[in-house]
């Protein structure tokens, strides 16, 4: 992985932060595909794999969540920092369409946060308010991620008593180009022992290694604490 130039400067934000990890959150017919691939791996990149290779039916095992992915940028993988964007998962529950689906979060190295393609947004990549503000991979915009207030379409959200690590929207988000290998997923996390189990049992069987799967009720909250 080819590091950003300052990446020394980001280390120190993670260690003064005390950020443990990245976040991402997806129903477990994605993780079918991420342990298949060994990757987690963007769109763009699993619709390559799709093309040139025959075997390789994408859409028999990834769901979509975001069809439409309105930040346009499907070579990126969307990302929290120390919590998931849980105005979105719920957005997602809740939705009829997936009513079926059982959900997990994934936390990952956060090393990628000085991957030199890394990108920041402030809010939702998608929203009219993150092109307004801009996206980047500067050590500025990590910043920004934190700062004391935010003017988010015409919204103002202030961090009250968040801890360091929590960036002040919850949907901000850390946008890593490509794909991220399995080894660097430190958790998996279910919401109970229920999905947890039966998870397990369904991996087990096709000989994954389920060493990394937990129960983390915590994430699957409205609330940073």
């Amino acid at each position: 992985m080819k590091l950003k130039t300052n990446y020394i400067e980001f280390q120190n934000e993670i260690n003064n932060r005390e950020i443990d990890y990245l976040i991402h959150f997806t129903p477990t017919i994605n993780l079918l595909s991420i342990f298949e691939q060994e990757s987690i791996i963007s769109r763009k990149r699993l619709f390559e794999i799709g093309e040139y290779n025959d075997e390789f039916e994408i859409h028999d095992y990834v769901d979509y969540m975001d069809a439409q992915r309105l930040d346009n940028l499907t070579d990126f993988i969307n990302l929290s920092i120390q919590f998931p964007n849980y105005f979105l998962l719920n957005v997602f529950r809740k939705r009829h369409s997936f009513a079926h689906y059982q959900w997990c979060i994934l936390k990952i190295n956060p090393i990628y946060i000085y991957s030199d393609e890394t990108l920041f947004s402030v809010c939702n990549a998608a929203s009219n308010a993150a092109h307004t503000i801009g996206i980047d991979g500067s050590i500025d915009k990590f910043r920004n991620m934190f700062d004391s207030s935010l003017n988010i379409g015409g919204k103002i959200r202030s961090r009250g008593g968040l801890k360091n690590k929590y960036t002040t929207d919850v949907q901000a988000e850390v946008l890593v180009q490509n794909s991220i290998p399995l080894t660097d997923i430190v958790e998996v996390c279910f919401e109970n022992e229920q999905t947890l189990n039966s998870n397990i049992s369904a991996f087990n069987i096709s000989g994954f290694d389920t060493s990394k799967f937990k129960v983390d009720s915590s994430l699957f909250t409205n609330n940073r604490i």
